[in-house]
């Protein structure tokens, strides 16, 4: 592809992304991967500059959206790709005119108008930009945000616009991390221990990991340091019985099935089938036998048929509920721009009743661990302490008791209910994650 096709394909894809955003459907990256499935004509390096532009432009999409109002025009698509070579990678009018050719693989040429409209951006003082357009948050959140960071709101929000490292956990089913980071040093694979999670690695760069012979022979996944801390402290244990409630493609599932060492039972329950279908492939790689998929139903006399066999047996429930997502925001920046205030209401709404069916399937001493990617409050501590306030068989456990003396150094949580964990990438340098660990009095 030449560079003007490729700008012509952040275009198209732009358009697809916001489209999706609007009828609240695929993320980006699956957006992408449906892109380039139907284009094979394109390289790998086509892939690469296609998915960084598109990204860089997802990332500071408030900032550009914001350049393009000062210079009198609209976010479109095209309009944002041209306020990206402005206003992001500072390109020239002869640059951008070498992009914007016209024919049939690239954007047609600028018009007078559109000419103007570039003036109008070389003039935009992006550090005089509002506040929510600089630091990339949607306005509706900014109270909830606040109340999260306090003094600390625009470092947290600047870090959340970083681009996140590519973080893997050694599947100790198979191998041990500094085996691991052996085997990939082996194919060219550069990594360095995480800081806190005990089988977790930095890697250098990310391209080419998911083909490497070390991770088809399941010897790691990819997991943010976040998700492998949440699953350390829910100190599952051989030969006990858990249910993680909310499996999705199994992350956590593959984690708490290594602590568990293949032994016991570990019912991962989702609603999504095709998910569930992903998890069953996961597993068969990384050679964890002791997981049983159940498919759920939303709601109704079916899904609470399937769990009621499951009472009062399980020592650990893991909760990894559906959330906003804002603690994944390096990752996924679209994220930001695809829930509003009533979404967060329906969230929460969803968030209370997975807590309240999941109670009665602890035993006695056994735990709920109520895990969230989400930075708010509403989604967190306020769920936390409504549940309490319901289930009064309950207590918090402090999450410090239940780290491993060799998770060492942790900086402190930024939670507001004391106990619990809420870790952000500036100050954890993980993912936003937000755990509690609620056990059932004996």
């Amino acid at each position: 592809m030449i560079p003007a096709a490729r700008t012509q394909a952040v275009v198209e894809l732009l358009g697809a992304v916001e489209d999706s955003l609007a009828r609240k459907g695929a993320a980006a990256d699956a957006v992408l991967k449906s892109y380039f499935a139907k284009r094979r004509y394109a390289g790998s390096k086509d892939r690469a500059a296609v998915s960084d532009m598109l990204y860089r432009i997802l990332r500071h999409r408030s900032r550009l959206a914001a350049g393009l109002g000062i210079a009198g025009a609209e976010a479109t698509p095209r309009l944002m790709v041209l306020a990206d070579l402005v206003m992001l990678a500072h390109s020239s009018d002869e640059g951008i005119a070498a992009l914007f050719l016209g024919g049939k693989f690239a954007p047609e040429a600028l018009s007078e108008q559109e000419q103007g409209i570039v003036q109008g951006l070389r003039s935009v003082n992006q550090d005089h930009l509002p506040r929510h357009a600089r630091l990339e948050y949607p306005e509706w959140m900014e109270g909830l945000l606040e109340a999260r960071f306090g003094e600390a709101f625009e470092g947290e929000l600047a870090a959340m616009d970083e681009r996140a490292p590519v973080t893997i956990r050694a599947n100790a089913l198979k191998i041990d991390r500094d085996a691991l980071r052996d085997r990939l040093d082996g194919e060219g694979i550069v990594t360095t221990h995480c800081r806190y999670a005990l089988q977790g690695l930095v890697v250098e760069d990310g391209k080419g990991l998911t083909g490497t012979k070390t991770f088809k022979d399941g010897l790691f996944e990819v997991q943010d340091e976040g998700a492998q801390l949440a699953a350390i402290l829910a100190e599952v244990e051989p030969s006990s019985q858990v249910l993680d409630l909310c499996a999705g493609a199994g992350g956590k599932t593959l984690a708490l099935a290594a602590a568990m060492g293949n032994s016991g039972q570990l019912f991962a329950a989702d609603v999504d089938g095709k998910r569930l279908d992903e998890l069953k492939r996961r597993t068969k790689r990384a050679g964890a036998h002791n997981v049983q998929p159940i498919l759920l139903s939303e709601e109704g006399d079916g899904r609470r048929d399937r769990l009621a066999d499951l009472n009062s047996r399980m020592d650990r429930v893991i909760l990894d509920v559906p959330c906003t997502g804002t603690g994944t925001w390096r990752r996924n920046p679209e994220l930001r721009w695809r829930f509003g205030p009533e979404d967060l209401e329906t969230i929460t709404a969803l968030q209370r009743r997975l807590l309240d069916e999941a109670a009665p399937l602890v035993k006695p001493g056994g735990r709920i661990v109520y895990i969230t990617c989400s930075l708010l409050r509403p989604e967190n501590e306020d769920q936390v302490s409504a549940f309490l306030g319901r289930h009064d068989g309950f207590k918090l456990m402090e999450y410090e008791l239940l780290l491993p003396d060799a998770v060492s150094g942790l900086p402190a949580s930024l939670a507001s209910l004391p106990g619990t964990l809420c870790m952000t990438p500036a100050s954890h340098g993980t993912d936003g994650f937000f755990v509690a660990v609620l056990t059932k009095r004996s």
